[in-house]
């Protein structure tokens, strides 16, 4: 199972971290997180979506931190002012990767992790949609089973499986939908 460190980019969008989360709680790969990740991502949220309810983003975060709570890296903090990389702000995300010898980071923000930063510690930055690809590719009737219960559990709003993949696909993970409307026999919109 690979294991990970999921940045704030990636959890940011609530369709891909929904999506993320539930392939975690199935074993598909093991995504882990820091607090200071989570801060990152609602802190975001909140700034650019004014009109979510405040209460109601902290209580998503809260369950984030209370079911992966074994998932949360602490302890890196001590390592961050010795890394070099091009957003000072990022370090914290490669400092978690380090602290628990996780080789993977998944970032939609790529170019502020070069490989020349990274390659000493042993870390890779991949994008969300390349991941997710080899994801499907290796576990792709699991990734699909939990993509249909994601949609089957959304009520406010309900939403179908076509308008579920055209979201992931805008988000950033057009490879992967093409790759789930293929194994499901989703037609193409």
């Amino acid at each position: 199972m690979p294991t990970v460190v999921l940045d704030a980019y990636v959890l940011y969008p609530a369709a891909i971290r929904d999506f993320l989360l539930r392939l975690v709680e199935e074993e598909v790969f093991s995504g882990h997180m820091s607090s200071a990740i989570l801060d990152e991502c609602f802190r975001s949220i909140l700034r650019n979506r004014p009109d979510l309810n405040p209460k109601m983003l902290l209580r998503s975060r809260e369950a984030i931190e209370r079911e992966f709570a074994h998932l949360i890296i602490d302890g890196h903090e001590r390592l961050i002012d010795g890394l070099e990389l091009p957003d000072r702000d990022d370090r914290h995300v490669l400092a978690a990767a380090i602290h628990r010898e996780i080789p993977m980071i998944v970032t939609f923000n790529t170019k502020d992790f070069p490989e020349r930063a990274l390659r000493p510690y042993g870390v890779v930055a991949m994008h969300p949609d390349q991941f997710l690809l080899a994801c499907v590719e290796k576990s792709g009737r699991t990734v699909l089973h939990v993509l249909q219960k994601q949609v089957s559990q959304l009520r406010n709003p309900p939403a179908t499986m076509d308008q579920v993949l055209a979201r992931l696909a805008a988000q950033g993970l057009p490879e992967t939908v093409a790759a789930l409307r293929q194994l499901g026999g989703f037609d193409t919109p």
